[in-house]
C-alpha cells in the first residue's frame, strides 16, 4: 500500500448528504444501532440512537453548521434505541457509556495540530496533522504489519482507523490504552499530537459529512467538512497479537507521588467546593460522579464532551474522592494532583461543619435542565398531582400514562414520552377485580416491568408506614414512574385532618421524597373540593407538587347525579412551576361496558375550532345559501368563529361564495356561502385529527345533543326559512 495519502484541506464536498451516507456505511458496516451525539450546543447535549439511516440523516442536517456531530463507533445494544427512538433528544441525560458496548469494531487514530482550545485550524496545521497521522501509519504497516486502514479528515486534523472484531473487556481497553500511548511517545511533537484518550469503549467520532465548528469560522481558520479520503477494497481486522506488539512499545509510568494534605482519608476534603468556587462544575451524571472542567484545560487542544473530567465523590466515610480526565494531556492525572494544586494554591477547604441550609454564592448553584416524563404534561423526577371529580376517569387517564411509559409510546398519540421504563403503581382505590380488568384491557396487564401494589395487599391501617416503605420498593424495582391513587387514603385520621396544615405536610413532605431519593415521576391521584374549582384540601398539598394536572367536564356540560357525566369530553389543564397552564380537549373511547381508550383533540381553542367547522358543514349541507351572521345564529357560535370556519372551508373548495346583488343602501353586498353540489373528491382530507369526512358525524352520541335550529335572521330568505328545522350537532361548549 502507498504509506501516504493525498492531502486536501478544502474538505468540500460535492453531495455532503451522500459523505454522510458512506460513513455510516463504513463506521458501522453490520448496521445495528448508532448513537448520534452533538454536545455543548444551546440546548444542552442533544442525543437519539438510529437503526434508520435515512431518519438519521435527515435528524442531522438541521444541526450541520451549528455544532459539531458525533456518532459512536462500537457496536451497543438495541435496547438503546428506548432512550431516543430514530429521533433527536435536546438535553439528553442519559448517552453511551463504556459499560453499554457490546464489543469493538474499531481501532481509531486522530492526528490533531497543537493550538489553543476552542478554535478551528489554519490549511498548515492540517496539513501537519495529515503529514503526521501518514507518518504514523506507514510505521505500523512496515513495523507491526498492520493492514491498510481508511483515511479520513476531521476538519482540523487527520484520521485513520483500523477495523477490529473483538470483545469488549478491560484487558482490550488496557491494549488500547497503551498502544495509543506508544504512539504518542513516538510521534508527539510542539507541532502535532496524537490523541492518546480515545481508548474506551464509548467514544464517540466526528460524522464524515458535517461541518467541524469550532470557534468562529475566520478566513484563515475556516469551518471545514470533515470527509473520508479512502477506504481499502478489501479491510482487514487488526489483530490482538498486532495490538500487543504496539502496547509493548509504551514506556511504563514513573512513579507518582504526593504529599496528601492533613486527614484527606477522612474525606473532610471539600474539592466538590473548589470546582464550583472556580466555575469548572458543570453537572452530576450520577449520586457519586460529576462532569467538572479540567483544571488544565489551557493544555489541551481539543474539549471532547461532557464527560471528558470527572470527579467522583467518596461513596462513604473513610473513603477518597477520585479523579479522572481522559484528554491525552492528563492521561497520568489522579486525585493526588488537583489535591497538590488545591495546597499549593492555598484553596483548599476544609469542612467545618455540616449545614442543613448552607448559603453559597447564587453563582455557584447548578440545575439540571427541566426535562419531561411525558411532554407538556408530567415533569421528570418530581411530584404531579391529578384531581378531579369523581367518574370522570381520572385512575383510567393515569393508566394510559402508564402505558404510555411500559411501552415506550405516545401518550395519547400527542405527547411525546422520554425514555420509558419501569413502573410501580399503587392501585389502593379500587377493587382487585376492576384493576385486573382495566390492566388487561389496556394490554399491559403482563408487562415485565409493571409493579403493582393493590388494596388488598397493602396495611391501609398504617399508612404512613406505607408512604415510608415506597421509597425502598421503588429502588427495589428500578421503577421510573410512580403512581399513587389515591390521596385520601394517605389523610391522618380526624375531622377536617385534610385541610389541616400541620397534618398534611408529613404526607406530602414523604410523596415528595419519593421522587427526590427514587428520582422517579411520581403521579398523585386526588379529589377536587366541593365547587370542583381545585384540589380538594388545605394548600400545602397543591403547593407540594411541580405540576397540577385537573381533570374537568367541558362549560355547559350535563352530569347526572346518579350516572355521572352524559358526555365522553373532558378537558385535561396542566398547571406547572416551571411555565404557563394549558389545556387540552379528551375524549373518552367507548362505552362504559367497553372502554376504548382516550383521544386528545388538541387543546381547547384547536378543539372548538374544529367543531365549529363540523358545525357550519352541517349547516351548509342542505345547499341553502347564507350568511355569516345567519350560520352563526343557526349553530350558536360566535361571527367571527364562524368566519374563519367558513373561510377555511373556502379555501379547500368545499363551499364557495356568492356575492349578493348591490342593495342600494350603504355599505358592502352581502356574502352568502353555500355547499358545493359536487366537490372535486381530492378536497376533501384524508386523514389527521380534523380530516374526517364532512358528512361523517361524531362517532360517540354521548358527545352531542340532536337539536332544531330556527332561523333567527330578519332577511327576506330568514323568513321564508322561519319554521323550518335544521338538524344539527350542538357540542357542550368546551
Amino acid at each position: 500500500m502507498s504509506a501516504t495519502s493525498p492531502i486536501n484541506v478544502v474538505g468540500a464536498q460535492t453531495n455532503c448528504l451522500d459523505t454522510v451516507r458512506e460513513a455510516i456505511k463504513l463506521l458501522h458496516p453490520h448496521g445495528g444501532v448508532i448513537e448520534v451525539r452533538i454536545p455543548h450546543t444551546r440546548r444542552g447535549t442533544v442525543s437519539g440512537y438510529f437503526d434508520d439511516m435515512e431518519r438519521l440523516i435527515q435528524s442531522v442536517a438541521r444541526w450541520d453548521g451549528k455544532a459539531n456531530i458525533y456518532v459512536t463507533l462500537n457496536k451497543i445494544p438495541r435496547d438503546l434505541l428506548a432512550r431516543a427512538s430514530n429521533r433527536l433528544v435536546e438535553f439528553a441525560k442519559h448517552t453511551t457509556s463504556d459499560n453499554d458496548v457490546l464489543s469493538r469494531q474499531w481501532f481509531p487514530l486522530d492526528a490533531d495540530p497543537v493550538r489553543p482550545a476552542g478554535i478551528s485550524a489554519t490549511d498548515a496545521e492540517v496539513r501537519a496533522a495529515l503529514a503526521r497521522r501518514d507518518e504514523v501509519v506507514a510505521f505500523v504497516v512496515r513495523e507491526g504489519g498492520f493492514p491498510e486502514p481508511f483515511f479520513a479528515q476531521s476538519g482540523n486534523g487527520g484520521h485513520a482507523g483500523w477495523l477490529v472484531d473483538l470483545p469488549n473487556t478491560p484487558e482490550l481497553t488496557a491494549f488500547f490504552r497503551r498502544s495509543l500511548k506508544a504512539i504518542a511517545e513516538r510521534f508527539d511533537d510542539a507541532r502535532v499530537t496524537i490523541d492518546a484518550g480515545v481508548y474506551n469503549a464509548a467514544r464517540i467520532w466526528k460524522l464524515y459529512g458535517t461541518r467541524a465548528c469550532k470557534g468562529d469560522a475566520t478566513s484563515d481558520r475556516p469551518h471545514r467538512h470533515a470527509f473520508i479520503e479512502r477506504i481499502p477494497a478489501s479491510p482487514v481486522p487488526v489483530t490482538l497479537d498486532q495490538l500487543q506488539w504496539l502496547a509493548s512499545l509504551a514506556s511504563e509510568p514513573p512513579p507518582r507521588t504526593c504529599s496528601l494534605p492533613l486527614n484527606t482519608r477522612k474525606s473532610p476534603v471539600n474539592v466538590m467546593a473548589y470546582f464550583q468556587e472556580q466555575g469548572w462544575y458543570l453537572r452530576s451524571l450520577s449520586a457519586t460522579k460529576h462532569a467538572v472542567r479540567c483544571p488544565w484545560q489551557e493544555a489541551h487542544s481539543v474539549v471532547s464532551g461532557i464527560s471528558e473530567t470527572v470527579l467522583f465523590a467518596p461513596e462513604e466515610d473513610g473513603a477518597l474522592w477520585g479523579f479522572k480526565c481522559f484528554h491525552n494531556h492528563c492521561a497520568n492525572r489522579t486525585i493526588g494532583d488537583v489535591l497538590a494544586l488545591l495546597r499549593a494554591s492555598g484553596l483548599l477547604k476544609e469542612a467545618t461543619h455540616n449545614s442543613r441550609a448552607p448559603l453559597v454564592r447564587a453563582s455557584e448553584i447548578v440545575a439540571e435542565p427541566v426535562s419531561y416524563c411525558i411532554d407538556e404534561v408530567l415533569p421528570n423526577a418530581m411530584l404531579a398531582i391529578l384531581s378531579g371529580r369523581d367518574k370522570l376517569g381520572k385512575t383510567l387517564l393515569a393508566l394510559e400514562m402508564v402505558k404510555a411509559v411500559l411501552l415506550r409510546q405516545p401518550f395519547l398519540d400527542a405527547f411525546a414520552v422520554d425514555g420509558g421504563g419501569r413502573v410501580a403503581a399503587y392501585l389502593l382505590d379500587d377493587p382487585d377485580s376492576l384493576t385486573i380488568d382495566r390492566l388487561k384491557a389496556l394490554g399491559i396487564y403482563d408487562h415485565p416491568d409493571l409493579h403493582v401494589c393493590t388494596a388488598s395487599r397493602a396495611d391501609l391501617r398504617d399508612a404512613g408506614a406505607i408512604l415510608e416503605d415506597m421509597v425502598a420498593e421503588v429502588k427495589r424495582v428500578g421503577a421510573g414512574f410512580v403512581v399513587v391513587d389515591a390521596l385520601y387514603l394517605f389523610v391522618p385520621p380526624g375531622r377536617e385532618s385534610g385541610n389541616d396544615v400541620a397534618r398534611m405536610r408529613p404526607v406530602m413532605l414523604a410523596l415528595n421524597r419519593l421522587a427526590q431519593e427514587t428520582g422517579a415521576t411520581v403521579l398523585l391521584i386526588a379529589h377536587d373540593n366541593k365547587s370542583g374549582v381545585d384540589v380538594a384540601g388545605s394548600y400545602i398539598i397543591r403547593a407540594s407538587a411541580k405540576a397540577i394536572l385537573r381533570l374537568s367536564l367541558p362549560k355547559s356540560a350535563v352530569e347526572d347525579d346518579e350516572d355521572g357525566p352524559q358526555t365522553a369530553y373532558r378537558v385535561l389543564r396542566t398547571e406547572t412551576k416551571m411555565g404557563p397552564a394549558r389545556s387540552w380537549t379528551l375524549e373518552i373511547l367507548g362505552t362504559p361496558d367497553k372502554y376504548k381508550g382516550w383521544r386528545c383533540h388538541g387543546t381547547t381553542t384547536e378543539a372548538k375550532a374544529s367543531e365549529t367547522y363540523r358545525l357550519v358543514i352541517a349547516c351548509l349541507e342542505d345547499k341553502e345559501p347564507r350568511t355569516v351572521a345567519e350560520i352563526a345564529a343557526v349553530i350558536r357560535r360566535r361571527e367571527q368563529e364562524v368566519r374563519d370556519a367558513v373561510d377555511k372551508l373556502v379555501g379547500e373548495g368545499k363551499v364557495e361564495a356568492i356575492k349578493g346583488p348591490p342593495s342600494g343602501k350603504k355599505g358592502r353586498p352581502s356574502t352568502r356561502y353555500q355547499w358545493r353540489i359536487s366537490p372535486p373528491e381530492e378536497d376533501f382530507p384524508s386523514g389527521g385529527r380534523e380530516e374526517k369526512s364532512v358528512t361523517q358525524r361524531p362517532e360517540n352520541t354521548q358527545l352531542a345533543v340532536l337539536v332544531d335550529f330556527r332561523s333567527q335572521s330578519s332577511s327576506p330568505r330568514g323568513s321564508e326559512r322561519d319554521g323550518k328545522s335544521l338538524a344539527g350537532l350542538a357540542e357542550v361548549e368546551l
